[in-house]
């Protein structure tokens, strides 16, 4: 997904399959004007995933996908 101030374009492997641009931006059509936020947690630790590597320092994070909830 990719915004910008007055589209949103949705991508898989990079092909376009949805451009949404309504032609009345207002609060009913067009809600992203205030601040989004995301937050994403990597918790680490415990027993359930086994033991971290002491020199482990960073790593990648790939997601398969973003729920959003109201």
């Amino acid at each position: 997904m990719i915004r910008s101030s007055d589209k949103i374009y949705f991508l898989l492997d990079e092909e376009l399959y949805y451009t949404y641009n309504p032609v009345a931006k207002n609060n009913d059509t067009w809600p992203f004007h205030a601040d989004q936020f995301l937050f994403l947690n990597v918790a680490m630790g415990g027993t359930l995933g086994g033991n971290i590597y002491p020199g482990f320092t960073a790593s990648e994070m790939i997601l398969d996908y973003v729920k959003v909830y109201e």
